[in-house]
């Protein structure tokens, strides 16, 4: 059983003194994801730019999210100063980085279809029974009176009266929510993995990944919901946006909100992903010593 206290001391410890480069990477990293998200809102809606747009912007974020957790890795491993080049030497492996968001998405994506697509048949199917024996077909209506014209209260109308098949679209969410969990925590390591071992595939990585992980998904998860109540103020600057409005244009609440954001974020993600690394080199020490994984697997 992993100590999660004791993980979050050695983050600590692992940034005492060298803070700075770590917020430079987070700022820098947060700052052009900011921008990027500035640019699509000016993006014409139809059209194909704004798609590829996205792409662009999907693959910087994959690499940006790389390197940060290069850099936090190093920071575990290494006692000397970092410098900004330990954050940009990342950027060559951009391909692998795109590889491993790419692979862990589809693979959780599967997951969560190949469990909720049954559900969700059984759900419209019930549905759809429901509607059909509520139709009128003399009158063309509703006997229930469902408003067709107005989406929400006939939504509304429908689960209240159909309690059953509210409670099994909760159960369905839930479920879609509970996988997709799953999945990222067993996905985990892939990207620590990937840099430690320079060699080893992606798709080897993941593999590896899910080794590591057995019997440790609950104390990820513990380790990453401890840190709440610090999202939690830096999600802070959110909830000046209503009574800032009444004095400042919605525009410039937008930037400084956002700002004030990505600043407390810079200071809180290193210690959030140095105690990932160190979670990380925990479960492989645990790992290796058991056998669960061998040398020769990380090759």
């Amino acid at each position: 059983m992993l100590d999660i206290s004791t993980i979050k001391k050695n983050a600590i410890a692992n940034l005492k003194g060298r803070w700075s480069i770590a917020l430079v990477a987070t700022f820098a990293s947060g700052a052009i994801n900011f921008l990027l998200t500035s640019i699509e809102k000016l993006l014409p809606e139809n059209g194909g730019i704004k798609f590829l747009f996205k792409i662009f912007q999907f693959v910087c974020t994959a690499v940006l999210s790389y390197s940060i957790c290069k850099v936090c890795l190093d920071l575990t491993n290494k006692s000397e100063p970092l410098t900004f080049a330990d954050y940009t030497e990342s950027f060559a492996d951009w391909f692998k980085a795109i590889k491993i968001k790419l692979w862990t998405l589809l693979w959780t994506t599967l997951w969560c279809l190949l469990i909720t697509i049954p559900a969700t048949f059984i759900f419209l199917l019930s549905s759809g029974m429901a509607l059909l024996k509520n139709f009128d077909m003399n009158t063309m209506d509703f006997k229930e009176g469902f408003n067709l014209a107005n989406s929400d209260e006939f939504f509304k109308d429908f689960f209240t009266q159909y309690i059953g098949l509210a409670i099994l679209l909760i159960v369905i969410i839930v479920l879609i929510l509970v996988i997709f969990t799953y999945k990222h925590l067993q996905y985990g390591q892939m990207k620590f993995i990937v840099q430690e071992n320079k060699n080893i595939s992606v798709r080897k990585s993941m593999r590896v990944s899910i080794e590591y992980m057995k019997g440790h998904k609950g104390e990820l998860f513990g380790l990453i919901f401890s840190f709440i109540g610090w999202i939690i103020i830096c999600c802070s600057p959110a909830f000046l946006k209503k009574p800032l409005e009444n004095i400042l244009d919605p525009k410039v609440v937008n930037l400084i909100t956002s700002l004030l954001s990505i600043i407390f974020f810079a200071f809180l993600n290193p210690y959030i992903v140095t105690a990932k690394a160190n979670f990380y080199k925990e479960v492989r020490d645990a790992a290796l010593a058991s056998g669960k994984v061998k040398p020769e697997d990380l090759q």
